[in-house]
């Protein structure tokens, strides 16, 4: 009876090995600290802030001779699965949930006022609700912004249409983004203000889903626009090569702006933006800020990117494409 018992006994913990192992986590972990990574969808730029944020931060810990295990899951475009995840986290007890994304991260804020929620790739946290303020976030949530530099880039798309001249005024600049994204809607706003203030004429066109693009770039070409930006979206991003395809098949062909490297590798003809490893690497030390050295959520400040963490690119086979000369004095800002 001893006898079958212990197969028996066996048999169990082997199984549990083999569900753990085919559901992708540890049945029990042994690491020090275990931190749950919450993305809305596969997007080369959040993709790329939650590498670097792990590989940084294990180094950082290892340093130190402490252990880290990360949970990484994916909701794949699907929002109704966001509290899910959070939540599954919270019931885990992990000792800290990253997010990369606005809608992800409201998400995990509203599942858990103790675990410390660190965010990153949100354009604007106190308009989210996120935050009390930048400065002071106030609870158990702080983290990264990956608010874009409105203002350099609004003087690139001058560049852009008036033959390298950052004084030309004389275009219409149309603000292609999803209208149901937070994050989007605020460099929307942002980007026609800038425009305003400078005397460039600017008009929003929102979409709803990607069946919208092609009507949206069908009716900046009939409305006189002459440059498109689109802003850190993740709609947009994760179909930005939709967005190239139909601005030439609608005979649209006009230069487009992005407010992000890799949205703009696929779709635009120049960008000046922040790096997302290096938004990677700013959360990475903040988490160990807070796991390690005891740093509080409620009093450190969300973290920006300063002057020369911005990066410079232009696409030349993408203008090419459209038939788009980039200025000479453009390829010059290319670092």
């Amino acid at each position: 009876m001893r006898k079958k018992l212990l197969i028996a006994a066996i048999a169990v913990v082997a199984i549990a090995a083999v569900v753990a192992g085919v559901l992708g986590f540890s049945a029990c972990s042994q690491a020090d600290f275990t931190i749950g990574i919450a993305l809305p969808m596969q997007h080369d730029a959040l993709g790329k802030a939650a590498e670097t944020f792990q590989s940084t931060l294990t180094t950082l810990l290892e340093a130190d001779g402490y252990t880290v295990e990360f949970d990484e899951q994916n909701a794949n475009s699907d929002a109704s699965l966001y509290p899910s995840i959070v939540t599954n986290f919270v019931n885990k007890s992990y000792d800290m949930i990253y997010t990369l994304g606005t809608d992800i991260s409201v998400a995990a804020a509203t599942a858990t006022k103790t675990i410390p929620v660190l965010f990153n790739a949100v354009t604007d946290p106190v308009t989210a609700k996120l935050v009390a303020s930048n400065e002071a976030p106030g609870a158990n949530v702080t983290g990264v912004s990956d608010l874009n530099p409105i203002e350099e880039q609004v003087t690139l798309m001058q560049r852009l249409v008036g033959s390298g001249s950052a004084d030309f005024t004389d275009f219409k600049v149309g603000v292609l983004y999803t209208n149901s994204e937070v994050n989007s809607q605020v460099q929307a706003d942002s980007v026609q203000a800038e425009c305003e203030a400078k005397g460039i004429e600017c008009e929003q066109y929102g979409i709803s889903d990607v069946n919208g693009i092609g009507g949206q770039l069908t009716a900046m070409k009939n409305d006189g626009v002459n440059i498109i930006y689109i802003p850190t979206d993740n709609l947009l991003a994760a179909n930005a090569t939709t967005v190239n395809a139909q601005n030439i098949s609608t005979q649209t062909n006009l230069p487009i702006v992005c407010g992000e490297q890799g949205m703009n590798d696929a779709c635009g003809v120049a960008t000046i933006s922040v790096d997302y490893g290096t938004l990677g690497e700013f959360a990475a030390q903040m988490a160990y800020d807070i796991l390690v050295k005891g740093a509080k959520p409620a009093e450190t400040p969300v973290k920006f990117s300063a002057q020369e963490d911005l990066t410079y690119s232009i696409v030349e086979n993408i203008a090419e494409g459209i038939g788009f000369t980039i200025p000479q004095a453009v390829k010059d800002l290319v670092k």
